[in-house]
């Protein structure tokens, strides 16, 4: 099973406490994702929500900048 792979349990740990700090105050749907790289760093990213919808950032935008 994927979960017992150490490499996806941290990751879901990351993605789970990047949503803990996420700003949604508008949709109030906290999210947070973790991104993992060919050389296995995993980025933390959380939602960024702007009152101009064009202006918000997703989570998993944010684990790749």
């Amino acid at each position: 099973m994927a979960e017992s792979d150490p490499r996806i349990r941290d990751a879901l740990h990351d993605a789970n406490a990047a949503r803990d700090v996420a700003y949604a105050p508008y949709s109030r749907f906290r999210m947070g994702a973790a991104v993992a790289n060919d050389t296995n760093e995993v980025r933390k990213g959380n939602l960024i929500e702007h009152v101009s919808l064009g202006l918000s950032i997703c989570a998993d935008r944010v684990g790749l900048l």
